[in-house]
């Protein structure tokens, strides 16, 4: 970034160091709605794919070796892309009788329940397995292509993640975004627990009790392809019954936080990516809580932003460097490209107002 860009960015964004927020949030809240709190946060509207991925050193390790062998990790910390049940936009109920902020809010302040399929443990081994039936060859081609690249020809019981990556593209998701249900408690700690360790602690499946979950998934499946809904449907809903028994009960009890650092990445076109840091933890293993405001986020499960840093940005302005652009282009632009801009900006959710800190969340 230029000195010139540095100063519009200062100037008129109120940013001194970088864009950013320090909040204290429930240890119970998940990924998926930290995800919404993170759009408050920062001025976005829910408008575009997401994700949540570890630091890449941490990623590697927990992923090294062979595929079938590292399986288990999916469902646990890890969402396998799943080509059966597309359900990432599963609690999408917005509607006009509310603003998206006040509809996001309602997300992370409100119980969670997953009422999807493909964050199921048993789900993730079974997508892992039926792709391994199908494929049992891989055709992995190098990721720098020219004209005398030739694909390799690999097993499956020897492939590991990155030939899967050369040799498959996936229709919804990579196999690096966490799983959203994880609760915050379950991924970031102060003191994280070895990748080594936490493999230890893994569940595995008995491949009866996998053919068994497929069976009623096939079910399912049927049932819901179906044009004029399930013929069986007795059948159906005993099916969709025995699925859900399963999913529960081969569903990770305990799961250890393994990092204090994640990043989400917001927005794929414009590229925006928030590093997640975590400084402090307050009331763990039945410490007392001396922080005020920390006591009553935990009493009232309520996030509270203590400091923030910068002005709100918002959706489709182009990365920070868009979002530069539109700055100078409404303080210092020409009396008809300003208001066009501010215009547009102000169709975007953007004010130009700075909130205070007590009020952002």
């Amino acid at each position: 970034m230029s000195m010139t860009e540095a100063d519009i960015l200062s100037k008129y964004g109120k940013v001194k160091k970088s864009i950013s927020r320090d909040i204290i949030v429930p240890s119970s809240l998940t990924l998926h709605q930290l995800h919404f709190l993170i759009n408050v946060a920062f001025g976005w509207t829910n408008s575009h794919l997401h994700s949540f991925q570890l630091p890449k050193p941490l990623f590697e390790k927990l992923t090294e070796g062979k595929l079938l062998d590292i399986a288990p990790v999916f469902g646990y910390y890890l969402q396998f892309p799943n080509s059966t049940f597309y359900d990432a936009f599963w609690d999408d109920d917005y509607d006009e009788s509310k603003s998206p902020r006040t509809w996001m809010r309602s997300k992370y302040l409100k119980r969670y329940r997953y009422k999807g399929y493909s964050q199921y443990w048993i789900e993730n081994q079974t997508e892992i397995a039926a792709l391994a039936e199908s494929i049992p060859v891989l055709k992995v081609y190098p990721f720098h292509l020219n004209d005398e690249a030739k694909p390799r020809e690999v097993k499956i019981e020897e492939a590991t993640l990155q030939d899967l990556l050369g040799a498959v593209f996936f229709d919804y998701g990579t196999p690096d975004e966490l799983k959203e249900s994880l609760r915050l408690d379950e991924i970031l700690s102060l003191s994280p627990t070895t990748v080594e360790k936490a493999k230890e602690n893994i569940v595995s499946i008995d491949i009866y009790d996998l053919k068994l979950y497929s069976y009623y998934r096939d079910t399912v499946i049927t049932g819901q392809i179906e044009e004029d809904g399930p013929t069986d449907v007795a059948q159906y809903f005993y099916g969709l019954r025995k699925m859900e028994k399963l999913q529960k009960e081969f569903e990770p009890e305990v799961v250890a936080p393994i990092t204090k650092e994640l990043l989400y990445r917001y927005d794929y076109g414009d590229g925006w990516e928030i590093e997640i840091k975590l400084v402090g933890e307050f009331g763990k293993n039945g410490k007392s809580v001396e922080s005020e405001v920390a006591q009553q986020v935990i009493e009232k499960r309520k996030p509270i932003c203590i400091a923030k840093d910068g002005l709100n940005v918002l959706d489709d302005c182009g990365n920070v460097y868009g979002y530069i652009d539109m700055l100078e282009t409404i303080y210092e632009g020409e009396a008809k490209e300003a208001i066009e801009m501010k215009e547009w900006a102000r169709s975007q959710g953007w004010t130009g107002r700075d909130v205070s800190p007590k009020n952002l969340v």
